[in-house]
């Protein structure tokens, strides 16, 4: 080191604290170049994000062309009635429309309550029965889609479902039409 000047305002005392505070910093800096850095850089890191087409659900036919399910008369002799989504014209037809070749899931609730138009509290259950397949006229080749099921929409991004199902009339059941509301959700 050189010589050092010392101002005679400035004590010996004052000199050594500053004498101090230049080799801790001197000595800090050199510590920090000779250890290896506690963090890196890291490789580039590539960010994807995949968008798909967002997915509808629209009504394409059914027994009055909106896809509504019109399960026809139970009459109290039979108890029941019945409609068979792989073959009756009046099942509901339904097109998922989305992203193609992308996995849906479908999920439904597995009964709907249908009640009396005009009395209140009357009620009957109905069980519906879904099938599907990737092509328009696959209705009678259509496989069974309980809830949950997973698929795959086709090339164009489309998937038709049939709705079906029965109703059971207990005796002593008040004649009268019956109503209710099938929700169905599909989701990627």
């Amino acid at each position: 080191m050189g010589n050092l000047l010392i101002d005679k305002r400035v004590s010996a005392r004052e000199v050594g604290r500053m004498l101090c505070l230049f080799i801790s910093v001197l000595l800090s800096a050199v510590i920090a170049e000779a250890r290896p850095g506690k963090s890196a850089g890291s490789p580039p890191i590539t960010v994807e994000a995949n968008l798909v087409q967002g997915l509808s659900v629209t009504p394409s036919a059914g027994s009055d062309g909106l896809g509504n399910l019109n399960l026809g008369v139970a009459a109290q002799s039979t108890r029941a009635s019945n409609v068979n989504p792989n073959s009756s014209p009046a099942a509901g037809l339904m097109t998922i429309n989305g992203e193609p070749t992308m996995n849906v899931t479908i999920t439904y609730t597995p009964s709907v309550q249908l009640v009396h138009n005009g009395q209140g509290g009357s009620s009957i259950d109905f069980v519906p029965n879904v099938v599907g397949a990737t092509g328009l006229t696959m209705q009678q080749a259509a496989s069974p889609l309980p809830s949950g099921s997973s698929l795959t929409l086709g090339s164009q991004g489309h998937f038709y479902f049939w709705l079906g199902g029965s109703v059971y009339v207990p005796p002593g059941q008040a004649p009268g039409t019956y109503t209710g509301v099938f929700n169905i959700t599909i989701g990627y």
